[in-house]
């Protein structure tokens, strides 16, 4: 099979909220010849389905209950070919996807509804203030079409953006209200981006300007970012790359680096993070202490628990404290406290364009179970750790229920404590991007 037939085969059975994407991929990258051809293929299109499918449809007519799982994946990845690649030869695009729809008749009907759809286009490259008969596909430029395929972003501004950036309409809706229309335009860009790799210095091994160059020379693309490296283009996988088996450095985003200084734990404390799997965050801030005091690192997962364990080993970071959950909790009750980190389990819609998955799974009944789970999580720490005055309670969400929320909720329960400072980063598609979280210091 050549990389398209993989490709094919693999969306063919891909079920949107269903189909777990990392072990799609994991299968086809350990089957293709391209494999940055056939990981930026995949991860756009399911971003993108939902847009895909209205253009289709509205332009031809043709639709997934009416045509074979194959045929209509055909039809995706050729409109997906044409709009989302403009730098692809648009016949080229049609002629490599119509010879894979099957039979004669198939491939006859493949061929009619894509090249409908190109004659409805007046540019498949142009910027273009958001309107009906425009789709964006990165910042400001996108595809035009001679007639209007979505609703009225003046009209109907949820139900635009939902359509044109394949998120849920009730979760971009949150974001107008609560962000207004800049903001939340901004953010479904974000959330379709490719997402930017930086890399985090581990400063008790190396410095940013020695990594930096390391990488340099064995040939990545690469730049700094303050104290943090953006890797541009690797050429091989993370783990691979010169410096990772010697600790020198892990992979963060910068706004989850950014949490670790908002932190800003001084040498000599002890800090528990309850929630850590898989350490990254931990691992950060026991670097930031200079190698003296300790980090408690637990996780209630006891299998993600096992990646903390490994990257300490990794980083060299000795003054890292792995424990099971209970272990870490009857640990710390005999210890003082300077304070307890929750990165509490969230809806990720922060990190939608890492989560490929979860536009698809998200349901505003699942936000408030979250809801219940992160208050909980604090509760736990309050009624088994008595003794702790400090809280630092984080999420990779940007939505207002799982952030300031959770603590109003607190501070109205408690009738004491006070959220002293708040951090709520959108995410961003300016420059390198960067991913959406929330960071808060509780204390009591």
């Amino acid at each position: 099979m050549n990389d398209r037939e993989l490709i094919l085969k693999a969306l063919t059975y891909y079920k949107p909220g269903k189909t777990k994407t990392e072990s799609l991929l994991a299968d086809l990258l350990s089957k293709c010849s391209d494999k940055a051809f056939v990981n930026n293929f995949c991860c756009g299109i399911i971003r993108s389905l939902p847009a895909v499918d209205i253009v289709t449809a509205k332009i031809s007519g043709a639709g997934e209950k009416k045509t074979s799982p194959q045929l209509w994946t055909v039809l995706r990845c050729g409109v997906f070919d044409i709009i989302y690649r403009p730098k692809q030869e648009i016949y080229a695009a049609v002629n490599e996807w119509v010879k894979l729809a099957g039979g004669k008749k198939q491939r006859g009907f493949a061929n009619a509804v894509l090249r409908t759809v190109i004659r409805n286009i007046s540019s498949r490259s142009v910027e273009s203030p958001l309107r009906a008969d425009f789709l964006p596909v990165s910042g400001a430029a996108g595809c035009l079409f001679k007639q209007d395929i979505f609703s009225s972003p003046d009209k109907e501004p949820a139900e635009y953006l939902s359509q044109v950036y394949s998120l849920p309409c009730w979760l971009v809706a949150g974001w107008l209200k609560n962000f207004g229309w800049e903001k939340a335009c901004a953010v479904c860009r974000a959330s379709n981006r490719k997402p930017g790799l930086y890399l985090r210095p581990n400063k008790t091994l190396t410095t940013p300007e020695k990594l930096l160059e390391l990488l340099r020379e064995e040939g990545a693309a690469a730049y700094r970012k303050g104290d943090i490296i953006a890797l541009e283009k690797a050429g091989r996988p993370v783990e691979k790359l010169p410096g990772f088996e010697e600790g020198l450095f892990c992979v963060q985003d910068i706004t989850a680096f950014e949490a670790g200084l908002f932190i800003n734990p001084a040498p000599g404390q002890r800090i528990l993070d309850l929630c850590s799997a898989p350490g990254t965050k931990s691992s950060h801030l026991a670097e930031l202490m200079q190698g003296q005091g300790e980090v408690i690192s637990t996780d209630i997962n006891p299998a993600r628990l096992e990646k903390a364990r490994e990257n300490k080993q990794r980083l060299r970071l000795d003054n890292i404290t792995v424990l099971d959950y209970e272990q870490a909790f009857q640990y710390a009750a005999d210890r003082q406290i300077d304070a307890v980190l929750l990165d509490v389990p969230c809806s990720n819609s922060g990190v939608l364009s890492k989560r490929l998955d979860m536009r698809y799974r998200l349901r505003p009944e699942g936000i408030k179970q979250l809801n219940s789970q992160q208050y909980d999580i604090i509760k736990t720490v309050l009624t088994r750790l008595p003794a702790v005055k400090k809280l630092f309670y984080s999420t990779c969400s940007v939505e207002k229920s799982e952030n300031y929320g959770i603590l109003h909720k607190l501070l109205c329960e408690l009738d004491r404590g006070a959220i002293r400072r708040t951090k709520l980063t959108l995410p961003s598609d300016v420059s390198f991007g960067r991913d959406g979280g929330y960071i808060a210091e509780f204390t009591l």
